[in-house]
């Protein structure tokens, strides 16, 4: 299929499922280097680069999958030492596994949002959560139900209240019914390959890797993005 032809598949859906931790939000980077203290050579930047790269916290797995192990190889990764990490562990854990995530780009990502909305008229977050990720959203001002501060969504869907977590494909079939469509009239866009692409195919879902470092090996198996903006773009 064809770059264009691709495009033609996307604008011929009318559900955008949309990923939120890793592509809405991510482990505030101000309180994660202040934790690590002095002596490190941890950034905003390399945090960021830590939690999308490859090669380095390992395919964009993210919590969920071994959290202690995963906040370990992520702050290590950014460039802390292993022993920085131990000493900060407790703090660092609380921070990306127990706090809440910071937007991104929050003004950049609501105005993608709105040009993405002319071709995907139902946008749903669909997100691995505890029970809080509609609460989270608004607080945030990322997005809510009906009017408000950020995007207007059809809905918030939690795992902990489908009961279904990705990499389930199930939560993407339950996320189209529920939303009166489904999986073939939805595309869905996420930072994991694990538990967004690949779950998102399973269901039948045309699935959109944001890939923001353009780091995934596998250029050819499905469409990568750098960023909600670009893809609006390209939807264009």
């Amino acid at each position: 299929m064809s770059l264009v032809e691709t495009r033609d598949a996307v604008r011929a859906k009318e559900v955008l499922l949309l990923d939120v931790g890793g592509l809405l939000v991510r482990p505030d980077p101000a309180r994660i280097v202040a934790a690590l203290g002095a002596g490190h050579a941890v950034t905003a930047d390399s945090l960021d680069r830590a939690l999308y790269c490859h090669g380095k916290v390992g395919a964009g797995l993210g919590p969920g999958d071994d959290d202690d192990d995963f906040v370990f190889r992520f702050v290590v990764a950014a460039g802390a030492t292993p022993e920085q990490v131990r000493a900060a562990f407790q703090e660092l854990r609380d921070i990306v596994l127990f706090s809440s995530w910071v937007p991104r780009d929050l003004t950049g990502d609501i105005a993608a949002l709105r040009l993405i909305e002319v071709h995907l008229p139902h946008i749903a977050l669909v997100t691995n959560s505890e029970g809080g990720a509609e609460e989270m959203v608004r607080r945030l001002g990322i997005a809510q139900v009906g009017p408000g501060e950020g995007m207007e969504v059809t809905a918030v869907i939690d795992s902990a209240t489908l009961g279904v977590h990705k990499p389930d494909p199930e939560i993407f079939r339950l996320a189209a019914g529920l939303l009166g469509s489904t999986p073939d009239r939805c595309v869905c866009v996420g930072d994991s390959v694990r538990n967004d692409v690949d779950a998102a195919r399973a269901a039948g879902v045309l699935p959109v890797h944001f890939d923001p470092y353009d780091d995934c090996p596998d250029r050819d198996g499905h469409l990568h993005v750098p960023s909600l903006a670009a893809f609006a773009t390209w939807l264009q």
